[in-house]
């Protein structure tokens, strides 16, 4: 059984509490709670838990505070086992402070209520439980301090898939037969993903985590500035609810300095006078304004009417104009053609009287 250690690849910081190697005392198995793919890059998967878990809020007092990727193991579909994290230090994975500062945290790739385990999986956890439990006597967790994580806090995890096989492997100190649990019957292909590709796809998903929090930024003023009005609100109340207060006490201090009957009544029917012609007000500016929005309807029909309207009467000066033209055209080449008739009949004249004066002339001798 071969184990990789992966510690150097991983983000790290070293803010995790530190303990000696003989205080561990339980064995806690996880899942990962997303669905694995059938191909998939098991390192730079570690990569981005790890990145996850060292920029989260653990305490929820708002500040970053992760050491790092919170299992010291992992194990891949393939069930190939990763050393992730110091035995020596105490990570925050199972939901209860004790525990986790006397546990060890191996954790299984995929969502295994959704999914099942895969044979290489069992087989991988069932070999690196028994060598913990048996051959490393630098610390006292043994077959009967395996847990799963569900059964330390209330959780899913390990999953429905997986936690059967835990509590047997507990119960029955080791002694399992995987054949007899439900698994994955088909292999996980390798994966073929480049580096390459991955950086990519997690530099997008850091894109989308920035753009995340400039919204969650922006959302967190809105709220600030939605408190600053709910106050305000609050406030006026109060204000209001002072001022009715204080007319109470005074219209008390009136009834009790020996104000007769008839002047309370007067009083109110005055206070109701008031109200009615605030009602009043209030219904004629209702009437005032839709009056006023009928007109503009009307005003803005009338005002489409007339463009129409406008429209028609351009169109037909335009044709007006057209005929004009076309008339004064006319004149003018009816003018050329009376002048050249005039001229005609003038040239006629003008021959016929030199033919006149011809024939009238005396013969000579």
């Amino acid at each position: 059984m071969k184990i990789s250690d992966i510690r150097s690849q991983l983000v790290y910081r070293d803010t995790a509490p530190h303990r000696a190697i003989n205080s561990i005392k339980y064995i806690v198995i996880h899942h990962d709670a997303v669905e694995a793919p059938t191909e998939y890059n098991p390192i730079e998967l570690y990569k981005r838990e790890a990145n996850y878990h060292y920029n989260k809020d653990w305490n929820g007092d708002g500040k970053v505070d992760g050491s790092g990727l919170m299992y010291h193991y992992k194990i891949d579909r393939w069930g190939n086992i990763y050393f992730c994290r110091n035995l020596g230090e105490a990570l925050w994975h199972c939901g209860n402070y004790t525990k986790n500062l006397q546990s060890i945290a191996i954790c299984l790739d995929g969502h295994l209520t959704n999914q099942k385990p895969t044979k290489a999986q069992l087989q991988s956890l069932k070999d690196f439980l028994v060598g913990l439990c048996t051959q490393h006597p630098e610390f006292p967790a043994g077959f009967s301090s395996v847990f799963g994580h569900r059964e330390i806090s209330a959780t899913n995890c390990p999953g429905d898939n997986l936690i059967k096989f835990v509590q047997d492997f507990r119960k029955n100190k080791g002694q399992v037969n995987i054949e007899n649990y439900s698994y994955e019957t088909g292999e996980p292909q390798e994966p073929t993903v480049t580096i390459e590709q991955l950086q990519a796809e997690v530099k997008a998903k850091d894109d989308t985590i920035f753009e995340l929090k400039d919204r969650v930024a922006e959302l967190q003023g809105i709220e600030k500035d939605l408190k600053g009005t709910i106050e305000g609100f609050k406030q006026a109340l109060e204000q209001e609810k002072q001022e009715s207060a204080n007319f109470l006490n005074k219209l008390a201090e009136n009834l009790n300095c020996g104000l007769d009957k008839t002047t309370t009544l007067g009083c109110i029917e005055e206070i109701k006078a008031q109200a009615d012609r605030v009602n009043l007000a209030e219904s004629n500016l209702v009437k005032a304004n839709n009056k006023i929005k009928k007109l503009n309807e009307e005003l803005a029909t009338n005002q489409d009417n007339c463009q129409t309207r406008l429209t028609t009467k351009s169109e037909e000066i335009d044709g007006l104009k057209t005929d004009l033209a076309r008339v004064q055209k006319e004149l003018a080449e009816l003018q050329v053609a009376q002048e050249d008739k005039k001229s005609k009949v003038l040239l006629r004249l003008t021959f016929r009287a030199y033919a006149l004066t011809l024939f009238k002339r005396p013969k000579s001798g």
